[in-house]
Parts: C-alpha cells; sequence; structure tokens
C-alpha cells in the first residue's frame, strides 16, 4: 500500500537527488523538504494510522453483528482479479460487487469466452467459498472502450443512454459470452449474477430471456455450468426502486 498524488504537472521538476518528501495521498499534497515541525508531524500520523491498521487487523475475524445479535455481512468491492485477497485478509464475508469492466477497457479486442472464464475462476479461487457476486458489463458514460468509440454518437456517453444492461440488450453477443463464462464459473464456488442499471421491468425480463437461452446453449454444447444461481440487479436509478415490488 503506498500513498500517491497525481495531477502534479511541472512540480516535479523542482525534486532533486536526495530531496526530503513527503507524500500525503489522503490530502492530495506533496511536500518537498519539510521543516522539522511538519515532519514531526507526519511522521506522528504515519505512526497513529499503522497503529490503526494493527488494531482493525487484529479484529478482522470477529463477527460483524449488531448489538441485538443480527448478523451484518460486510463484503468487497472488486475491480481485479488479485484484489480478492485484499479484500479476505482484511475479514471480507465475500465479494459484493466484482465490476468486469476492466476485461474490455483493458484491451483493443473483445474478450473472447475463455478470457472472461478464467479471469471469474482466478477470483472464484481466491475468495475460498466465500459469494461473488459478478456485474455484468457496465460500459458507458466515462468507460467506452476503444472498439466502441462508435456508439458514443448513439447516446452512450449521457448517464441514461446507451449504457450499462441497455448496451448489453443491444449486443447480445457480447452479453451472451459474458453470461455463458459466468455460469461456467459458478461450478467452482458461490456465484451471483447482478445486472447493472435495470429502470424498467421489461429490461429485467428480457436480461432473465437472455439468460434462459444462454443455458439451453450451455446444455446444447455439453459443457459443465451451475444454472441455480441467484440473479440479481443493481438498484440505481429511482425507478427501479419503484418498481421493485413488480
Amino acid at each position: 500500500e503506498m500513498p500517491a498524488v497525481v495531477g502534479l504537472g511541472e512540480f516535479l521538476s523542482d525534486i532533486s537527488g536526495g530531496d526530503m518528501v513527503i507524500v500525503d495521498g489522503n490530502n492530495g499534497e506533496v511536500i518537498i523538504d519539510p521543516d522539522e515541525e511538519t515532519l514531526a508531524k507526519y511522521k506522528d500520523t504515519g505512526e497513529r494510522q499503522r497503529s490503526m491498521a494493527a488494531r482493525l487487523a487484529s479484529r478482522r475475524k470477529i463477527r460483524s453483528e449488531t448489538k441485538d445479535g443480527t448478523r451484518i455481512h460486510v463484503m468487497g468491492n472488486i475491480e481485479f482479479p488479485n484484489e480478492v485477497e485484499h479484500c479476505t485478509e482484511r475479514g471480507a464475508d465475500g465479494i459484493g460487487l466484482y465490476r468486469t469492466e476492466f476485461l474490455y477497457l483493458q484491451s483493443n479486442t473483445e474478450p473472447t469466452e475463455e478470457v472472461h472464464y478464467d479471469a471469474y475462476c482466478r477470483v472464484v479461487q481466491a475468495a475460498k467459498n466465500r459469494p461473488i457476486v459478478i456485474r455484468t458489463l457496465d460500459l458507458g458514460a466515462d468507460k467506452i472502450p476503444r472498439g466502441y468509440r462508435h456508439l458514443a454518437k448513439e447516446g452512450m456517453n449521457p448517464a441514461l443512454g446507451l449504457r450499462s444492461v441497455r448496451l448489453s440488450l443491444r449486443d447480445l453477443p457480447l452479453f451472451k459470452t459474458q453470461l455463458r463464462a459466468i455460469f461456467r464459473a459458478a461450478v467452482h464456488g458461490d456465484v451471483r449474477i447482478m445486472f447493472p442499471l435495470i429502470s424498467t421491468l421489461l429490461e429485467w425480463r428480457q436480461a432473465k430471456m437472455i439468460v434462459g437461452d444462454v443455458l439451453e446453449d450451455l446444455e446444447e454444447r455439453g459443457v459443465e455450468f451451475n444454472s441455480n444461481i441467484p440473479i440479481g440487479m443493481m438498484v440505481e436509478v429511482p425507478a427501479a426502486a419503484l418498481l421493485a415490488e413488480e
């Protein structure tokens, strides 16, 4: 865990080899040649942070619950497979949100089913039987891969335009590729699916219909998969909350 500050511009050109530099990632500050008072202040801050981290680490295996005994499940939020260990080491009960956009953003080509499958299996294996909630593709707005730039002209950029589950429903081969990999990876652990930015009952039903098609495809291929996994949605817009009972 290293502190970091970005957007410094030409400021770094003022630093020479051997200079004392303080990098304050919490406040976004970089201090060159601090005076004794500032140096003492940050040394004290560092000691307090290390002490707090040690206290938290000692409690990571304590059961999370309220005073009346209600169990609280604390889950991690990750983007890359190697982040699972970071969460579980700190006592996470599982992964409540596994964002999968990196598979598209890190490459100029669309990831294959095997690329998806490998990434999901790595997360499942690292979680060691803890639940993993995989959110399907949430591209759009500020996350547009190079291969999908043309869609920005079709309304991909607005917050509620062609993005997230709407993009998946528009590009069924892309959607089905991801779903097939998820159902296959679910053989190896406690996997759940979450659809992003569902705003209408129709979108929810369409997504569930595609799931049915994918399960039929996997059955015909004769590959091993787990069809009995929970499927839900991320409530992000008021309409989704108001229509939840439907």
